[in-house]
């Protein structure tokens, strides 16, 4: 992960966005579980309808350490350069933020 490319949050997987409804698109519900939004996932390029479309999706706390845990554990299986404790800068970045 580059500083200023890309995120922690960033590398979370998102829902399918022709699933969600505005209010989980737009940021105003957690797009996971559609609760009361706290953190920023950033700004989020898909296509919908056929059409790229911009949207800024927020998530619940909970949720996002969820997902960062994911991540991390399907990310430190692949990653040539995660061997045992020493992780790489995306692996420390996402744990972090699922395990604060």
């Amino acid at each position: 992960m580059h500083p200023g490319f890309v995120t922690a949050v960033e590398m979370l997987t998102m829902p399918p966005v022709c699933d969600l409804p505005e209010d989980r698109r737009s940021g105003d519900r957690c797009a996971y579980c559609g609760g009361v939004p706290d953190v920023d996932l950033g700004i989020r390029l898909s296509v919908l309808r056929g059409e790229v479309q911009v949207w800024r999706p927020k998530s619940c706390e909970p949720c996002a350490r969820s997902r960062a845990r994911e991540v991390f554990r399907g990310h430190v299986d692949t990653c040539a350069r995660c061997c045992g404790a020493d992780y790489c800068v995306d692996a420390r970045a996402v744990h972090g933020l699922g395990w604060p």
